[in-house]
């Protein structure tokens, strides 16, 4: 591993630039592996498109360090695990020398080999230094994917015939199934983010209590696929549509009397409800013909939430602030006069 490649503290796109100043290039055959081999194989199911490729690509570089892992020691790489905005910086600047791609456009880059039994979604437990199964936590940090082992082993053998009875075994439906009960078994072993117990508080302490007339539509509390099936009838019952363009709160209400929307955020270590979300909700509000009714941050305590805001000072006038330790009452933002 040379010095440039050796994780440090820089952002991710810092990281890359430097790397490539350095004059740091990716392998011509990651992990062995030839490019020409990489498109063949996706060809197969018409996939071989250039941020599909790379994607792969990156996540066969068995010599790049591991930028989740500070123990250098323990001789993890990208191949083992790589999140999306490693993998975003290491395809658009590490090898394209260009921005980074967008990480929105998982769904474009990310999720289709996911679908079909490429990809696997993993999670980093930095306290024992291994990757485990599944993505056990929203949003969080440590969530990352790696290829599966049969299809890396497939490729190393450029065995196209082995590949193409890979794909026809692998359908969308039997992988996404496999993926869910992993991570149901990871989440039984290692329990739940704080995150998400903070949203399942706020759905079911704070809404019955504080919004009467709402109903929830969308709860983005999980990786992988953002909006189900069931919330995507759902939110098409109301007129309602989520797409990567759009900015998702972790909980979206209606009030279908009132035709009017409410925005929830569970802020755990960012994420609150700012003037720059309180805009993007209400241009959501209006291209969808409803009313704009309000947003609530909500924190797990008095503490977590005083951190922010002595820290931020970034809730937005009039939104909502509600402590789900102390659940009897919400505070509303106001200003004081200037």
């Amino acid at each position: 591993m040379t010095r440039a490649r050796t994780p440090s503290e820089r952002k991710h796109e810092q990281y890359f630039e430097h790397l490539v100043a350095e004059g740091e290039r990716p392998p011509a055959r990651p992990g062995g592996v030839a490019k020409d081999t990489i498109a063949k194989a996706l060809g197969i199911i018409a996939f071989d498109q250039p941020d599909l490729i790379d994607v792969v690509a990156c996540l066969l570089d068995t010599s790049f360090p591991s930028l989740l892992v500070k123990d250098s020691t323990l001789g993890l790489t990208l191949a083992d695990g790589a999140t999306t905005a490693h993998i975003g910086c290491y395809v658009g600047m590490y090898m394209r020398h260009g921005n980074k791609l967008d990480r929105e456009g998982r769904d474009y880059w990310i999720k289709p080999l996911v679908q079909v039994g490429v990809i696997q979604l993993v999670t980093f437990r930095p306290e024992r230094g291994v990757f485990v199964d599944g993505h056990l936590h929203a949003k969080s940090p440590y969530s990352a994917y790696r290829l599966e082992a049969r299809f890396v082993a497939l490729l190393y053998r450029a065995d196209f015939v082995g590949l193409r009875n890979f794909f026809i075994e692998s359908e969308t439906a039997k992988r996404l199934t496999l993926h869910a009960e992993l991570t149901r078994r990871s989440i039984a072993t290692h329990g739940s983010s704080p995150h998400t117990e903070l949203i399942r508080l706020a759905c079911e302490n704070y809404v019955p209590h504080f919004l009467p007339g709402y109903e929830i539509v969308f709860v983005d509390d999980a990786d992988g696929e953002r909006v189900s099936d069931e919330e995507k009838e759902k939110l098409g019952t109301h007129g309602l549509t989520l797409t990567i363009e759009h900015s998702f709160p972790d909980v979206l209400l209606i009030n279908p009397s009132q035709s009017a929307l409410w925005f929830i955020e569970a802020v755990v270590s960012d994420g609150e409800v700012d003037v720059t979300k309180v805009e993007r909700f209400v241009v959501y509000c209006i291209r969808h013909g409803k009313l704009y009714g309000g947003a609530t941050t909500c924190y797990h305590s008095w503490k977590a939430c005083a951190a922010r805001q002595a820290a931020h000072k970034n809730a937005a006038i009039d939104s909502n602030i509600w402590i789900a330790d102390d659940p009897s009452r919400q505070m509303i933002v106001k200003k004081g006069a200037s």
